[in-house]
């Protein structure tokens, strides 16, 4: 996807997304939120396209890094600061955007 494509991030260049309905969509999870500009968009994307949705969840915990950790038999520590930093941004950006007959859940 455009919005994720390390030319177009370093070029400043931004790529206008096809709009494809939704229609069916109640439920959208995003694992591993940061907070950045392009997450944002495509949580925009969804609103403006899944026209059942009910609700966003969040969640900044990334399955990578938990996998990571897992294999290594290391312990990792539920609330890091990166991941509660995310949650704050997620909060600021997020709560304005959403409508109100969608649920948001930051995890």
């Amino acid at each position: 996807m455009a919005w994720n494509d390390e030319i177009v991030r370093r070029r400043g260049e931004q790529g206008k997304a096809i709009n494809y309905s939704l229609p069916h969509l109640k439920v959208f999870e995003f694992s591993g939120f940061l907070g950045c500009r392009s997450e944002v968009e495509l949580v925009k994307y969804f609103l403006e396209n899944a026209t059942a949705l009910e609700r966003i969840i969040i969640d900044p915990r990334g399955d990578l890094a938990y996998l990571c950790c897992w294999e290594l038999d290391c312990e990792v520590a539920e609330d890091t600061e990166a991941e509660n930093g995310a949650r704050r941004r997620a909060k600021q950006q997020l709560y304005r955007l959403v409508p109100s007959h969608v649920e948001l859940v930051i995890l």
